[in-house]
């Protein structure tokens, strides 16, 4: 059995979500945007959130690689705590996405979670 590395090696993978407080920004659209590009020949997915994750993995088992974006003072962070890594993985995420710049990552206090 491969690896989820050499299922996606060389292979296309889409970027399904939409932009927080977009109009397609619903877990049904992006289900459907996911099943789309799958059947149009996807090796994989990059999805946000753990709801999203959720739904996308009941219709396919192919690769998807969570992430769980954050906004805090202006800026996006990509899963940038355990919690959030946690969730992903037990939504049914495959790999998942973190942010490794070296710029500060939020906390509860700035970022209110």
């Amino acid at each position: 059995m491969p690896t989820v590395v050499e299922r996606l090696k060389g292979k296309l993978v889409v970027s399904c979500q939409a932009a927080r407080g977009d109009a397609l920004e619903d877990t049904e659209i992006i289900r459907r945007i996911a099943r789309t590009v799958v059947e149009a020949g996807a090796a994989g997915l990059r999805i946000n959130s753990p709801e999203h994750i959720a739904a996308i993995r009941q219709d396919t088992d192919i690769p998807i690689i969570g992430i769980q974006k954050q906004h805090c003072n202006g800026q996006i962070h990509i899963t940038p705590d355990f919690a959030s890594a946690t969730a992903l993985a037990a939504a049914g995420a495959s790999i998942i996405a973190l942010d490794c710049t070296d710029r500060e990552l939020p906390n509860s206090k700035r970022c209110g979670n």
